[in-house]
């Protein structure tokens, strides 16, 4: 029998006050991308879409070449 995962799920909102577990994923439903926990940040950290379409405006630097 396969395994079945299920994922917390919120809005934005809702995730900027919720602090998950360390190294919970959870799913944000208003640009569905995931964030992941490490136990004391208020919204996680997320995790960027290969397509970066739910990276803020102005986020990226100097075109976003870090050495």
């Amino acid at each position: 029998m396969a395994a079945r995962v299920k994922l917390r799920r919120g809005t934005s909102t809702q995730h900027n006050t919720f602090t998950g577990s360390a190294a919970e994923v959870t799913v944000d439903t208003t640009d569905w991308s995931l964030r992941v926990h490490d136990g004391s940040t208020a919204g996680g950290h997320k995790v960027l879409k290969t397509s970066l379409s739910n990276i803020d405006a102005g986020a990226i630097i100097n075109g976003g070449t870090y050495t």
